[in-house]
């Protein structure tokens, strides 16, 4: 069966068209089709097709007009198609049966190819997904919400258009892109990211003074209707048309390099008609975390299914992974996202003013890594909720869990194999190689912890002469270990991310923690445990949630303890004197 909405509403099986003479009619169909494989109440349907002037006789309508829907399914031998159940009304939809799911995979697919800098296979796939289209969306449909979803579904179809015409810029097919173009242009007079690739073209078709005709028509167009100058990409291609700059040249397969017009997204900063585009960071050596990402990809597939973004928070210590594991997680899934990837590292001042943040039906991942409070977090949060957030914090952000149900992923010291297998990547890279008993003992030495084994590798790279065995011989002790877990030149170490985590507790968990750290001197035979604290049992129940969430304190069979090395960290910042023992 095939379902279409790009365009009039129309539901065909076997070259047979289910007949919806009301338009009123198309749209509850459009309605129910637009939400597929959801069940949608009697009230909402109500309020998509009247708003909120719903007359006397509303309920009534949209029974009778479910009831001959349900019995044009039954006469197409397709009874099961939709149902009514105590929740409201479910119209069932298969992969590749609704043109707009075609569409937004053709897309992802041409993305992709575009990535792998096969621009053929994007072109096509990109003219195969703008043939779906019959006309406006939901053309022949009315209700109250038929409006919002034509400008919604337009604007994705504009954002195909962009792409291609991107894409017919990096093949060098200027004279086709400067033929096909001034259609959308007429219909679209003030969108500055289609007029740019067009004055691009003209540009290298020969036609330089047409294309700054364009732009001072468009430049004229903003002044006087809104008062406002062209973007500064617009302004930037005005002037380097103006002073021929040699980067406007097409070169061959330069286009693939730099132009790299994922859809919604447009093509790389280092392009002239480029717009503000902040890709994913570099993408480090990982393994293991094999749990995390599991729960990552649980929590997107189930916001999935209900056509919505997945808001996901990697919270932990400091050192723990967790930027190096959303990273990795969007790397890997980068492609499932129609309107691309945006990366904010919310340490920095950098503006974020991305147009994505502010479309209503964006299908793009963002990643914020670093923000330390839920308040921070809603600030940077976007329009549309389909797309997918992944948020890493040195804080368990429970507002974020509360009100926006973000779903909370801890993230600790890694698995032992995991730990070890993270060393003999990088020896092996570095050319040193090492049996793996001093693999294993290295790793316990720095607790699991990505941090410190990052930091015992870096030293090894940098190094020479410094071989697995002899690191595990300096780092006999957690002290000795703690001072070896620092970078000659750098002042960055192991103790500098341990401390940054004790400042975020709050002042009473931050005593409790501290004398964990007094008493005796923390040794490799056992985790340090909270001796001596029986005293003060209502308080440790009292910021136990805070203790376990920061990642500083954990369960063991002993009990309530702190990893050997954050436990020689408090020893030394509560000023205590070494004792040995246990």
């Amino acid at each position: 069966m095939h379902f279409a909405i790009l365009g009039p509403v129309e539901v065909e099986l076997d070259g047979r068209a289910m007949p919806t003479p009301r338009a009123q009619q198309r749209g509850v169909l459009g309605y129910l089709l637009t939400h597929a494989n959801t069940s949608i109440s009697v009230l909402e349907l109500i309020d998509a097709v009247w708003g909120g002037a719903p007359p006397a006789t509303a309920r009534a309508q949209i029974y009778t007009m479910i009831a001959n829907l349900r019995r044009q399914f039954r006469d197409m031998g397709e009874p099961e198609r939709l149902q009514a159940g105590q929740s409201g009304y479910q119209i069932t939809v298969g992969p590749g049966e609704l043109d707009a799911d075609v569409f937004d995979g053709l897309r992802v697919d041409a993305a992709r190819a575009e990535r792998e800098r096969d621009l053929a296979t994007a072109e096509k796939l990109l003219i195969l997904a703008l043939d779906l289209w019959r006309g406006s969306a939901l053309k022949d449909a009315t209700g109250a919400y038929v409006d919002l979803w034509q400008a919604q579904l337009d604007e994705k179809r504009l954002l195909a258009q962009e792409s291609l015409a991107h894409v017919w810029l990096a093949m060098g097919k200027h004279g086709e892109l400067a033929a096909e173009i001034p259609g959308l242009l007429a219909r679209y007079p003030y969108r500055e990211s289609l007029f740019r690739p067009y004055m691009l073209a003209l540009y290298r078709c020969a036609r330089e003074p047409e294309a700054l005709q364009v732009g001072r028509e468009l430049a004229g167009r903003l002044a006087e209707e809104f008062g406002i100058d062209p973007t500064e990409q617009t302004s930037e291609l005005i002037s380097a048309m103006l002073r021929h700059d040699p980067a406007l040249d097409w070169q061959p397969f330069r286009g693939a390099a730099t132009i790299e017009a994922t859809v919604g997204q447009g093509p790389a900063p280092t392009d002239p008609v480029a717009g503000p585009l902040r890709d994913l960071p570099y993408r480090p050596l990982f393994v293991g975390r094999h749990h995390e990402l599991a729960e990552l990809d649980a929590a997107w597939t189930h916001a999935r299914e209900r056509r919505r973004g997945a808001m996901v928070l990697l919270h932990g210590p400091a050192g723990s992974g967790k930027s190096a594991l959303a990273t990795e997680w969007a790397y890997r899934h980068r492609g499932e996202f129609p309107d691309g990837t945006l990366y904010v590292d919310a340490g920095s001042r950098e503006r974020t003013d991305d147009p994505r943040l502010t479309d209503p039906e964006a299908d793009f991942l963002l990643v914020i890594d670093g923000e330390r409070s839920s308040a921070a977090v809603r600030s940077r949060l976007p329009s549309s909720v389909r797309a997918t957030v992944v948020v890493t914090s040195t804080r368990r952000l429970d507002g974020l869990v509360l009100h926006e149900a973000a779903h909370p992923v801890f993230v600790g010291p890694m698995e032992a194999e995991d730990a070890v297998a993270l060393i003999e990547a990088t020896v092996v890279h570095a050319g040193r190689f090492a049996d793996r008993a001093s693999t294993f003992a290295l790793a316990e030495r720095c607790d699991h912890w990505p941090l410190a084994l990052r930091i015992a590798a870096a030293r090894m790279s940098c190094e020479p002469g410094l071989t697995v065995a002899g690191l595990v011989d300096e780092m006999a002790d957690p002290a000795a270990a703690l001072d070896s877990l620092r970078l000659r030149g750098d002042r960055y170490s192991l103790n500098d991310a341990l401390e940054s985590t004790v400042e975020l507790l709050s002042v009473e968990a931050r005593e409790a923690i501290n004398q964990i750290g007094s008493g005796s001197k923390p040794n490799r035979d056992r985790e340090h445990g909270l001796d001596g604290l029986e005293h003060r049992a209502e308080e440790l129940v009292r910021v136990l949630p805070e203790l376990l969430s920061s990642g500083l304190a954990r369960f063991r069979e002993g009990g309530l303890t702190v990893l050997p090395l954050f436990a020689e960290h408090l020893r030394r910042r509560s000023g205590t004197p070494c004792v040995d023992g246990a």
